[in-house]
């Protein structure tokens, strides 16, 4: 963290509990806090203020919650990627059966290719492309 950074942590932390800003203890904070990065250092000012027994943040609290809080950024970052992948995803709608109906929702045709699977299916359950081509073929709108 830098003299700015620092600063910046500071005013979040001194706003809540009143003391006050001053060129000396961001100096101070900057030479315990240094190799912390803002947003770690953030997050552990949080979970050090939701923290019942802690009254008076000091240092050696951020740090001891500096792990817990850069694993929670991370977990954060992880959904936010995962929900940007999810929006970014096109899906296709379910094809359409010989009856107008989507596929998966008439028993008919699902019960057509369920007995025409059980009438080759082999001991891996493996039937290549036959059921695939057959519903391709007869089934499919």
């Amino acid at each position: 963290m830098n003299l700015k950074e620092t600063e910046t942590l500071l005013r979040e932390m001194f706003a809540v509990d009143g003391r006050k800003l001053e060129a000396e203890k961001i100096a101070a904070w900057k030479e315990s806090l240094g190799g912390m990065q803002l947003d770690v250092a953030q997050e552990a000012l949080r979970a050090a203020r939701a923290d019942s027994y802690i009254n008076f943040v000091e240092p050696r609290h951020l740090w001891a919650k500096a792990k817990a809080a850069a694993q929670e950024l991370d977990r954060k970052e992880q959904q936010e990627q995962m929900k940007e992948e999810e929006a970014k995803k096109t899906y296709a709608p379910c094809p359409t059966c010989i009856h107008g109906v989507a596929l998966l929702a008439c028993n008919e045709c699902c019960r057509t290719l369920m007995n025409l699977h059980n009438s080759h299916q082999n001991e891996y359950g493996d039937c290549g492309e036959s059921c695939n081509n057959f519903a391709k073929a007869n089934l499919l709108a």
